[in-house]
């Protein structure tokens, strides 16, 4: 059975394993923080905040649009990349330096969100 300390403990190993990756957020689709990681200083609460915001922007337009729900949302800036994810009644925020190599890090997020997914059963 998989404990809190178990997601903190993939969310570190995740940001350890993955070249190019600073920091991981999972946050309430509300934007509270429910558990992160980071290598540097990085404030949760505002990525939380802000995946959630856009989320839920991209959810908006993809409804007007008669779209699906989005699977993933990609945003590369020139200080770095967000990459969103949902997962069950939560979002996943990936924080990637600029120069990182996008493939790998959706790889690896692809593989960090199977195990969340298996984890989602005990805890959310």
């Amino acid at each position: 059975m998989a404990t809190f300390d178990d997601v903190e403990e993939r969310l570190k190993r995740f940001v350890h394993e993955t070249e190019g990756v600073v920091g991981v957020v999972l946050a309430t689709s509300d934007g509270l923080t429910y558990s992160y990681y980071s290598d540097r200083a990085f404030d949760p609460d505002t990525i939380s905040a802000t995946i959630s915001f856009m989320f839920s922007l991209i959810r908006q337009i993809s409804e007007v649009g008669e779209l699906d729900e989005p699977l993933e949302i990609n945003i590369h800036l020139a200080e770095g990349n967000l990459h969103i994810f949902p997962i069950k009644d939560l979002l996943l925020g990936v924080e990637a330096l600029p120069g990182a190599m996008t493939g790998m890090v959706l790889v690896n997020t692809r593989r960090l969100l199977r195990d969340l997914k298996v984890m989602a059963d005990d805890l959310f």
